[in-house]
C-alpha cells in the first residue's frame, strides 16, 4: 500500500492537469466517506419541487411553472440532479438526498479543478495551481455548503469555470473559444443572475479594450464579441424554461432578485435586521469574518498588486494578459460588493447569495502569492518566498484542523476577527445554523440514545421533515415529525430563540446538545406531557367525531366531506403513509378556476402543513373554496411518478348543500354576524364572537381584498406562544382574504379562529409588503 509521502511523490510527477485531477479524486473519496454526515437545508425540497415543475413544463404536461414566482430560479443544475435521480432509479428519500449531496459536492470539486487550471495558465506554476485548488476547496463554510446547498455552490463553481473559459478565449482568440466562453457565462446567468450580470459586461469591456491593443483587428474583435453575446443568450435561453414562452420575463427576474421579498430577519451584530434594512457594511463584514484569514490577507495583497501595476505601468494593460485578467478579477469582486452596499440590496442568511464572489477572491489571493514571489526573486529575497509558502502551508493546515474539529458543521465557521471564546457570544451576534441542518445530528442522537423509543419530534420551520427524510427508512418509522402538541421531543437549532439580550429558551429539559466555538448550535429537549395532553385529547375527540360518519371514499386514506371541509383519515397510520405529497384538484361549476390553463384549482399540499399523526392515527383537514364545485380529484404522488392512489368526489355528498343553499346560508351567516355592534370600525368592521374574529365590509369591491391582512395576537402568558412567536412576542396569523373569506352580492366576510389561550390584545389591519399599513385596529384581549 502506498504511503502518504508516496502519494505526494506520485502526484508530483504527473503533468499538471492529471495532478490536479488526482487531488480532486482524493477529495472526492473523502467527500464520499462523509456525505452521509450532513443534514438537509430548508430549501432542498423546494429546489427539487421547482425542478419537477420545470420537467413537467418541458414535457408539456402542465403550465403551473409560468404562474409561480419560483420559476425565476435557474434550473441548469437542478434539472440534471433530477434526471440523475431518475436514471439511477432512486425512489427513497434517503438515497435521493445522498445522491443530490454527492453530485453537488462533485460539481464543487470541478470548480476547484478549473481554479487550478486557470492558475496554471496564468502563472505557469504547479505550486500556484495547487495553491488555487486548495484555497478553493478548503474554505470551511463553502465545503459544508457544497453538500446541501444546490443553489449557491453550483453558481460558485460555474463562475470559476466561466472565468477559466474567459481566459481560454483570450488565449486562443478564436470564434469557437468565445462561443464556449459565452455558453459558460449564459449558464452562470441561469444559476445566479447577479453573477452572470457581473461577468457579461466585464468580458465585453475587456474585448472593447482590445480595440486599442495591437494588432488592432476591429473586425475580428467585433465578430468574436458578437459570438460571445449570442452564445451566452442562447445558453441562458436553453437552460431557463420559463423564458421559452416569453424571453422578456428575464427583465422581471432581474427586478425580483434585485429586491428580494422583505420577509424574516437576519441576525447581524446582535440585532435582528430585515433583509431590506441591512447596513452597508453587512456583506463585506460577513465575507471578512467567515473567510480564512490567510486567504483574506493574500487577496488584499493581490488586489493591491494589480492596482499598483495598473497605475505604475498603465501601458501593460494593453500588453499583458495577466494584468488584464487581474483587473477582471478585481472588478468582478469589487463592483458587486460596492453595488450591494450602495443599492441597499436585500440578502438572506449571511452572504450565501454572493458565494460566487469567492471565485475572484480566491484567484486574487494566488495573485498575491505570485507578486510576493516576483518581488522576492527580483530582490534575491528568497527567504520572503519561502516564508510566504511556509505561512500559507501552516494556514491551510490550521484550516484543515478546524474543519475536522467542526465536522459536519463547517458551515458555522468564523475566523479570528470575531470573539470565538466567550460562551454563547457568536449565537447572539450572527447567524449560525440558519438552515437547520444541525437537526440531522439531533436526530442521530435520538436514534443512539433511545434505540427503543417510538415517538414524534417537532422543530422550527420545515427542517424537521427535511432532515427526517434523510434517515434510513426503518428509522423514519420509529422517529417521525409531529406538530408541537403531538410531539415527544423538540429539536432546537437556536435561530427562533435568538434575540438581542435573550439566550436559549428551551421548551423542556435538554437531554442532548451540540456546540461549536462554545455556542450551542442544537439541542434535543423533552416536551413535558402536561403541556400536550389537553391538545391530544381535543384532537382525538375531533378525530372520533369525523370518523363517526360514513366516508365519501375509501382509498389508501378514507375521505370525509363535511360541508366546506375535506378530511383525510388513516388508521393504522405510519410516517411512510404521509411522506408522499397529496394532490387536490378542484373543478368549479360556475366560474373559471384560478388555474385556468389546467381547468382546475390546484390545491396540492403536504401532510406536515395540514395534518397530525398521533397514536397510529392520521388526520389532515383542508378547507374547500366556497364556490360551487363540479367535482374533486385527489390522491397521493411522488415527483413525476404515477399517483399512488386517486379518488374522485362528486360536487356534493347526499346530505351536503347545493350552491344556492350555500349562498343563502352564507348570507344568513353574514346577517347574523353583522347584527351585533362591531368591536371596531375601520376599512372593515370587526366583530368579536367568542374565539372567532370576523372581518365584514359592505359595499365591498375586489380592491378592498387586494391587500394582505395583518393579525398579531399577544397572549397573556408568553409561554403559550409557538417557538416562532417567541421571537417576535406575538402569534403572527397574517392571512390573505381568499384563504379565510368569501364575498357575495357586494358583501365580504372573513372569519378567523382565535387561539384558545388568554389573549392580552390583538392588533390587526391591512398592508402591502414594504409599505405602511393601510389601516390598523387594536382590540382588547380576553378569551
Amino acid at each position: 500500500m502506498m504511503s502518504g509521502a508516496g502519494i505526494v511523490r506520485f502526484v508530483g510527477r504527473l503533468p499538471w492537469p492529471a495532478a490536479a485531477l488526482a487531488v480532486c479524486v482524493l477529495f472526492a473519496v473523502v467527500g464520499g466517506a462523509v456525505v452521509d454526515d450532513y443534514g438537509v437545508s430548508w430549501d432542498e425540497f423546494t429546489q427539487r419541487d421547482i425542478a419537477v415543475a420545470n420537467a413537467r413544463y418541458i414535457a408539456g404536461d402542465e403550465h403551473a411553472l409560468l404562474t409561480g414566482l419560483h420559476r425565476y430560479y435557474g434550473m441548469a443544475f437542478e434539472l440534471p440532479l433530477l434526471w440523475a435521480e431518475y436514471v439511477l432509479g432512486l425512489d427513497d428519500s434517503h438515497s435521493v438526498l445522498l445522491a443530490r449531496h454527492l453530485l453537488t459536492h462533485l460539481f464543487y470539486l470541478a470548480g476547484g479543478f478549473f481554479a487550478s487550471m486557470l492558475a496554471y495558465r496564468l502563472f505557469g506554476s504547479r505550486w500556484l495551481a495547487l495553491l488555487a485548488l486548495l484555497l478553493f476547496l478548503l474554505h470551511p463554510r463553502l465545503y459544508a455548503h457544497s453538500f446541501f446547498n444546490s443553489k449557491d455552490l453550483p453558481a460558485l463553481s460555474m463562475f470559476m469555470i466561466a472565468l477559466y473559459l474567459t481566459h481560454r478565449a483570450w488565449r486562443k482568440d478564436t470564434i469557437g473559444a468565445f462561443v464556449l466562453c459565452g455558453v459558460g457565462a449564459g449558464v452562470l446567468l441561469d444559476l445566479r443572475l447577479v453573477g452572470g450580470a457581473t461577468l457579461f459586461p466585464a468580458v465585453l469591456a475587456l474585448r472593447a479594450l482590445d480595440l486599442a491593443a495591437p494588432p488592432r483587428r476591429p473586425g475580428h474583435i467585433m465578430l468574436t464579441g458578437g459570438a460571445f453575446l449570442l452564445a451566452g443568450a442562447g445558453a441562458m435561453y436553453v437552460t431557463t424554461p420559463y423564458l421559452w414562452a416569453n424571453p422578456l420575463e428575464l427583465v422581471d427576474a432581474f427586478a425580483v432578485f434585485s429586491q428580494l421579498p422583505n420577509v424574516g430577519f437576519n441576525l447581524f451584530q446582535g440585532q435582528m435586521v430585515r433583509p431590506q434594512e441591512l447596513p452597508p457594511h453587512y456583506l463585506p463584514t460577513w465575507m471578512a469574518i467567515t473567510t480564512p484569514p490567510g486567504t483574506l490577507l493574500l487577496s488584499a495583497v493581490g488586489a493591491a498588486a494589480v492596482c499598483y501595476w495598473a497605475i505604475s505601468r498603465p501601458g501593460d494593460i494593453l500588453r499583458s494578459g495577466r494584468l488584464r485578467f487581474g483587473g477582471l478579477l478585481l472588478g468582478c469582486l469589487a463592483v458587486p460588493v460596492v453595488a450591494v452596499m450602495v443599492l441597499d440590496s436585500a440578502l438572506y442568511d449571511g452572504w450565501r447569495h454572493m458565494y460566487w464572489l469567492y471565485a475572484p477572491l480566491c484567484l486574487l489571493a494566488v495573485f498575491g502569492v505570485w507578486w510576493i514571489a516576483q518581488w522576492g526573486i527580483a530582490r534575491r529575497g528568497r527567504w520572503l518566498l519561502v516564508g510566504a509558502i511556509g505561512l500559507a502551508a501552516l494556514g491551510l493546515g490550521g484550516i484543515v484542523a478546524q474543519m475536522a474539529q467542526l465536522h459536519p458543521h463547517q458551515d458555522v465557521y468564523f475566523n479570528l476577527l470575531v470573539d470565538r471564546k466567550t460562551p454563547e457570544y457568536l449565537r447572539t451576534q450572527y447567524e449560525m445554523s440558519y438552515w437547520g441542518t444541525t437537526t440531522r445530528q439531533a436526530l442521530e442522537q435520538l436514534r443512539e440514545r433511545y434505540p427503543d423509543t417510538h415517538g414524534g419530534f417537532a422543530t422550527h420551520g420545515e427542517n424537521d421533515w427535511n432532515n427526517w427524510s434523510i434517515l434510513p427508512a426503518a428509522e423514519r418509522q420509529r422517529i417521525y415529525p409531529a406538530n408541537f402538541p403531538f410531539s415527544d421531543f423538540y429539536i432546537n437549532f437556536g435561530r427562533e430563540h435568538v434575540q438581542t439580550g435573550r439566550l436559549w429558551n428551551p421548551v423542556g429539559p435538554i437531554i442532548a446538545s451540540g456546540q461549536a466555538y462554545n455556542n450551542t448550535i442544537w439541542s434535543v429537549e423533552a416536551i413535558p406531557r402536561l403541556h400536550t395532553d389537553a391538545g391530544r385529547s381535543d384532537w382525538l375527540g375531533a378525530y372520533r367525531a369525523i370518523t363517526a360518519a360514513a366516508p365519501a371514499a375509501r382509498r389508501n386514506f378514507d375521505l370525509y366531506r363535511d360541508g366546506t371541509k375535506l378530511h383525510y383519515v388513516k388508521e393504522p397510520c405510519v410516517p411512510g403513509d404521509v411522506a408522499a405529497a397529496f394532490f387536490l384538484h378542484i373543478y368549479p361549476a360556475d366560474r373559471p378556476a384560478s388555474g385556468r390553463q389546467a381547468g382546475f384549482d390546484n390545491r396540492d399540499f403536504h401532510f406536515r402543513f395540514y395534518g397530525n399523526l398521533y397514536d397510529g392515527k392520521c388526520l389532515a383537514t383542508i378547507e374547500l373554496p366556497d364556490y360551487a364545485i363540479a367535482r374533486i380529484s385527489t390522491g397521493q404522488y411522488v415527483g413525476d411518478q404515477p399517483p399512488i392512489w386517486t379518488a374522485e368526489l362528486p360536487a356534493r355528498t347526499t346530505d351536503g348543500p347545493s350552491a344556492d343553499t350555500s349562498r343563502a346560508a352564507w348570507l344568513r351567516t353574514y346577517q347574523s354576524v353583522t347584527s351585533a355592534a362591531p368591536a371596531a370600525r375601520r376599512n372593515f368592521d370587526l366583530y368579536r364572537d367568542g374565539n372567532k374574529l370576523h372581518y365584514a365590509k359592505e359595499p365591498c369591491v375586489p380592491a378592498d381584498l387586494a391587500a394582505a391582512f395583518l393579525l398579531h395576537i399577544y397572549p397573556v402568558d408568553p409561554v403559550q406562544l409557538t417557538p416562532e412567536g417567541r421571537r417576535f412576542g406575538f402569534d403572527n396569523r397574517d392571512f390573505a382574504f381568499d384563504q379565510n373569506g368569501s364575498s357575495y352580492d357586494g358583501k365580504c366576510l372573513a372569519t378567523i379562529e382565535l387561539p384558545d389561550y388568554a389573549i392580552a390584545r390583538i392588533r390587526t389591519g391591512q398592508y402591502f409588503p414594504d409599505q405602511p399599513p393601510i389601516w390598523t385596529a387594536e382590540l382588547p384581549g380576553g378569551r
